[in-house]
């Protein structure tokens, strides 16, 4: 039966809250997630684009996240502040998708199904995934292929539209979330707003300056 890796996605400037959700999933959950560190808002990307808050996770995930999980494994995907519900035996819940030959299993979230109508065909939240290795190596290579795309979307659209492509792949979604988001600062929404604000501000700098000169 092939290894399952528990990984956690976080940036340089959220590490505590990555270590602290480590701490926790090994003391409530038993198991020893490793810690993946991604882009931070701002930073350039392999193919030369500058990560945005939109951006930052899909990047993340086809440059530095994907390439690095090794063939064969199976994994389970964890964003930096989950937590589980009390109760959920993670270790059974993920032996339970092997049993059964699920491909993709996603059990922590937000909201929505991807039985939804177009366009609200998605699931939000992408807090807890299970994928198989075979998932793994079709995302990989859906990620560096036809999903690579220069439009960067969120990294929920993206899974669910990856998923709507792949019916050879077995998915399930949990009907509730297993799970959580701890309420934290977010350093990367933070530092997207104080970014939007000064653009905002620089473009109506740039317009007064105009109107001042047409009126000399």
């Amino acid at each position: 039966m092939p290894k399952t890796t528990y990984i956690i996605l976080t940036y340089q400037k959220n590490m505590k809250d990555a270590e602290e959700t480590k701490r926790v999933l090994k003391e409530q959950n038993g198991v020893n997630a490793s810690i993946v560190v991604g882009y931070g808002f701002g930073e350039n990307a392999l193919d030369g684009s500058q990560t945005t808050k939109n951006k930052v996770l899909s990047m993340a995930w086809k440059d530095i996240l994907l390439p690095n999980i090794p063939k064969g494994q199976n994994i389970v995907y964890f964003e930096d502040d989950i937590r589980m519900n009390p109760g959920v035996n993670l270790k059974r819940l993920v032996a339970k998708q092997q049993k059964d030959k699920t491909d993709i299993f996603w059990f922590v979230y937000r909201k929505g199904k991807l039985t939804n109508k177009p366009p609200h065909n998605v699931i939000t939240g992408t807090q807890g995934i299970y994928f198989s290795a075979k998932a793994v190596q079709e995302v990989r290579d859906w990620f560096n292929g036809e999903g690579s795309g220069k439009r960067h979307i969120q990294i929920n659209g993206k899974i669910s539209k990856f998923i709507r492509e792949h019916t050879d792949l077995k998915f399930k979604q949990h009907p509730y979330s297993l799970g959580r988001e701890v309420d934290h600062h977010s350093v990367i929404s933070a530092e997207a707003n104080v970014k939007g604000f000064e653009a905002k501000q620089a473009k109506k700098n740039k317009k007064s300056r105009k109107d001042l000169r047409e009126k000399q």
